[in-house]
């Protein structure tokens, strides 16, 4: 329900969403890296830098590295934190980077590492015997620093940005309104493996993951709906809603999914809903609703990102 007085606010979160869905331009494909890759000095080394930031909610650590064949790729990590804690977001999504390169993606004997995070830095390098291929460095590769900061920058932006615009929302309902509403979305590329879900609630919080085996986008939207409620435990009240027609009659038991792995859902579904008021609902995509809008953003954004490399 929207008041006469609001539509001010209506048309700030209207210039919210087309700026994040033009940020979302810039991701999309992701900033490409140089064409002709740097020579291999014969060391067999990895050069790596991870840079990131966010929200005390959700964060985006980029990580950008050339390996010993001299191609680079790029890659992003995102961590979240429900309670809010100052910095733990930032430093999951930066933990989650590492992890990665020290699983030695590239078949390196030597990984020279920059991490942007003066503290996680100092952690690592205590436990750094642990580890006698990683070389941690003070000084970060120029080229590798620059794309890396730009990427977290812009995906950090889109994040901002959305959960500002479902707090605006939350201006629209009316002062009576008990319950929480999140809107859930899922997000594929037709014929490549891996699903963004997201789901953004109007007290302003969002949440993003990401699925990277699944092509289904049912089950995608299924996920989403089952992590906004889990989300919420101690919500007693909430309206969810999904553009999703399908996981709403599945989530709802209104059908009855043929997936053994889809039923099992819907089950989990259900005993979440149990002892509580819950509705989902489907609500129009693309159809100026402003919860859906944010998470449709989301859900884009939190899709597997494609390697970027030299050719």
């Amino acid at each position: 329900m929207q008041s006469k007085r609001s539509t001010p606010l209506h048309h700030t979160f209207a210039a919210l969403t087309r700026w994040a869905a033009n940020a979302l331009q810039s991701l999309n494909p992701r900033p490409a890296l140089p064409a002709d890759p740097h020579p291999w000095d014969g060391t067999s080394a990895c050069t790596a830098v991870i840079r990131g930031g966010g929200t005390a909610h959700t964060a985006t650590a980029a990580l950008a590295y050339t390996g010993p064949d001299g191609k680079e790729h790029l890659k992003l990590f995102r961590g979240y934190n429900t309670e809010g804690i100052t910095g733990h977001a930032a430093a999951s999504a930066r933990i989650d980077a590492l992890a990665f390169i020290l699983d030695n993606p590239t078949g390196a004997r030597t990984t020279r590492l920059f991490i942007d995070d003066p503290e996680l830095r100092r952690e690592v390098t205590t436990v750094q015997d642990s580890f006698p291929s990683l070389q941690l460095t003070a000084t970060a590769d120029a080229h590798l620093s620059t794309v890396a900061s730009q990427t977290a920058v812009r995906a950090n932006s889109v994040t901002v940005n959305t959960s500002a615009a479902a707090a605006l929302h939350s201006l629209h309902q009316p002062a009576c309104e008990r319950r929480l509403v999140i809107a859930t979305d899922a997000s594929i590329v037709p014929g490549q493996a891996g699903a963004g879900i997201s789901a953004v609630a109007s007290d302003g919080s969002v949440w993003q993951d990401r699925l990277p085996g699944t092509s289904d986008i049912t089950w995608a939207e299924m996920k989403a709906i089952h992590a906004a409620i889990s989300q919420h435990p101690g919500r007693h009240e909430l309206v969810v809603l999904s553009d999703s027609k399908g996981a709403v009659a599945f989530a709802t038991g209104k059908a009855i999914p043929t997936q053994a792995r889809m039923r099992r859902l819907a089950a989990q579904i259900h005993t979440l809903r149990a002892g509580r008021s819950i509705e989902i609902s489907w609500v129009r995509s693309h159809n100026g609703h402003a919860l859906n809008e944010a998470a449709d953003a989301l859900a884009r954004q939190a899709r597997p990102a494609p390697t970027a490399h030299a050719a």
